[in-house]
């Protein structure tokens, strides 16, 4: 019965993380200026979106220096 139960909770953690962590990876990608601290550009997983689709949900931030179009480390 215990053996069970590990491998009933084993398996719905597995599933969890994996759901988690495919939300995470779906987030999209925001490239903001250093200078203006604007969005210059948005993509998620299947194309370009627009800045202010990407700016309504949780996204991550990319600086990038737009004038010399170079990423910045962040």
């Amino acid at each position: 019965m215990k053996n069970n139960l590990r491998v009933v909770a084993c398996v719905f953690l597995s599933v969890f993380f994996f759901f988690l962590f495919g939300a995470y990876l779906d987030r999209p990608t925001v490239e903001v200026d250093v200078d203006t601290q604007l969005c210059v550009r948005a993509y998620g997983p299947h194309g370009e979106i627009s800045c202010s689709d990407a700016l309504r949900v949780a996204h991550e931030k990319v600086f990038v220096d737009s004038r010399a179009r170079r990423e910045i480390k962040s």
